[in-house]
């Protein structure tokens, strides 16, 4: 996920509502994937 972060300033920069809604889109879904697959992310 890390090599995501600095691309999506690329995508809400536009003044495209429809680009800023799917970015957010993908960030709660990625929020929720890391809170419910704690399998995932051992500490």
């Amino acid at each position: 996920m890390t090599t995501w972060l600095p691309n999506l300033t690329r995508f809400c920069k536009q003044n495209d509502d429809n680009k800023r809604a799917k970015v957010s889109m993908i960030l709660d879904k990625l929020i929720t994937l890391t809170i419910e697959e704690d399998d995932m992310y051992p500490s």
